[in-house]
This record gives C-alpha cells, sequence and structure tokens, in this order.
C-alpha cells in the first residue's frame, strides 16, 4: 500500500503542487440522484449503478477498493446503508435495509460516494 507522506512547511512551491495533484488523483468522489425503488418490511435490497451514460461520475471507480456512501440527509430512519462496494471498475453497488413493519418509499435524493485508490 502506498504511503501518502504529508507536507512540509519547507518544500518549495512547485513540490507542494505536486504533492497536492497526486493526492487528489488517489480520490474519486461524486454524486448521483438516485430514487431508491420502494422497500418492503425488514427486507434488503441492493442496487448497482453501472450505466456510465447516466451516471458519468462513477468513471474512475475500481473494484476492490473501500468506496463510502453518503446518503441524503432526508434519509428514513428505518432504512439503513449497510454496505457498499464496487463489484467491478466504474460500478457502484448500494445495500439498503428497511428496519421498519412497513413498506419505505424513499424518494428521490443525492448521495455522495467517495472512494481513495491506494
Amino acid at each position: 500500500m502506498a504511503r501518502i507522506v504529508p507536507p512540509r512547511l519547507s518544500w518549495p512551491p512547485g513540490v507542494l503542487l505536486l504533492w497536492a495533484n497526486d493526492l487528489a488523483r488517489r480520490f474519486v468522489w461524486g454524486s448521483l440522484t438516485w430514487n431508491p425503488a420502494s422497500i418492503n418490511a425488514t427486507t434488503t435490497v441492493d442496487t448497482t449503478f453501472s450505466d456510465l451514460t447516466l451516471y458519468p461520475e462513477l468513471k474512475g471507480l475500481r473494484a476492490g477498493m473501500p468506496v463510502t456512501v453518503t446518503p441524503p440527509s432526508d434519509l428514513n430512519a428505518a432504512l439503513g446503508v449497510i454496505g457498499c462496494w464496487c463489484p467491478a471498475d466504474d460500478r457502484l453497488t448500494i445495500r439498503l435495509r428497511n428496519f421498519s413493519a412497513g413498506a419505505i418509499d424513499q424518494g428521490s435524493g443525492t448521495w455522495g460516494f467517495t472512494q481513495v485508490l491506494t
């Protein structure tokens, strides 16, 4: 695993710029608008986003690398994001769980994601 060296105040500006560019290339981040399908009571649902025509922001995600997902702020309290991963390059899968006794239709929202490439 590559080690990221923190910048030093004594580094010349050109070296700091190279360090910042290297750091920026190690991150893939973006957001997508998603309206999850209605989820039945006590059910887990996986949704995979793979169409780069609809979701060009997924370009650069790599299979096998850790990824995090940030749900919209109005996520229903009975829904949980219990997993996310990249099953293949440029794809993202989000696993939602309905912990309630009734069906939940979350509605559309903006979901963020971040992946650190090593």
